[in-house]
């Protein structure tokens, strides 16, 4: 594999697991210095000493992005580890289905602003001190979001963490359109359901038919987070350096399914749902 990551510092945010660890873990091997960051130090050490046991460089910093110091105090360890920033994937997300999250009208105020503060919020953060510090170093850089399906097609049930993911598509465009004037690139992936071995994604895999309706609309399987980590790597790299502002699916064409079924989503308490026939549109 060739190193075309040299000499580049990559900030990698929700690194200690799930996609983001494989983005790090990739970037790594790419030739990167990578800052690994997460809130559990020790799953963030576990996964520095694997990245160095295969001949990579990292580093970790504990933070919680959802909190404007901590994200100021990362930004400024991964800036001076490497001499500058050249790279930042925004992986972090919180995704509360069933406990928080739901249809608006089941949405407490405190719940949806968590879940705008985990999953757009903490993104505001993370690219107002990233894109500062990587202009700060006069050589360019790029920005990859972890976005969401959610962002393009409504998903019932998830108000809170559809809405989050929407605004950081637009977000997306507009750091595209501004920041390409200091040649940083930002672009956005797509994410449909992807195999993580986070905690919620073995909650989803164990209802039953949750994966068999998954993988009829994702080329009869499940993604999995080393793909994500090949995409991410390529937008980090001067290889995509002629795409910016791009959203990119990474779903198996869920996307361009038609409709995506529902089964596991209940109505809401004392309102079963209603059943419509079909309107007379022969005139």
């Amino acid at each position: 594999m060739s190193p075309r990551l040299a000499g580049r510092t990559v900030l990698v945010t929700g690194s200690t697991r799930g996609i983001g660890r494989a983005i790090a873990q990739r970037a790594a091997a790419e030739g990167a210095l990578v800052v690994v960051t997460g809130r559990d130090a020790r799953a963030g050490d576990d996964v520095v000493r694997g990245i160095e046991a295969r001949g990579g460089a990292a580093v970790f910093h504990a933070a919680d992005v959802s909190i404007a110091e901590d994200v100021e105090g990362l930004v400024g360890t991964a800036a001076s580890a490497g001499g500058g920033l050249d790279g930042l994937v925004v992986n972090a997300a919180s995704v509360e289905q069933g406990n928080g999250d739901g249809p608006v009208t089941e949405i407490d105020l405190a719940s949806w602003n968590q879940m705008i503060a985990m999953n757009l919020t903490s993104v505001f953060l993370c690219t107002k001190f990233g894109l500062q510090a990587m202009i700060d170093s006069g050589g360019g850089g790029s920005v990859v979001m972890i976005g969401s399906l959610a962002a393009a097609r409504g998903v019932v049930g998830m108000d809170g963490y559809t809405a989050a993911k929407g605004g950081l598509a637009a977000l997306n465009h507009s750091i595209a359109t501004y920041y390409s004037r200091y040649r940083i690139r930002c672009n956005c992936l797509s994410l449909g359901f992807i195999d993580s071995g986070t905690e919620r994604a073995r909650h989803a895999m164990a209802i039953p038919g949750y994966r068999e309706a998954q993988a009829a609309w994702q080329l009869g399987r499940i993604g999995r987070p080393e793909e994500v980590a090949t995409v991410a790597s390529h937008l980090l790299s001067d290889e995509s350096s002629l795409i910016n502002g791009a959203l990119i699916p990474l779903d198996g064409g869920a996307f361009a399914a038609s409709h995506k079924p529902q089964p596991t989503v209940q109505d809401l308490p004392g309102h079963p749902r209603e059943q419509f026939a079909y309107p007379d549109l022969t005139g």
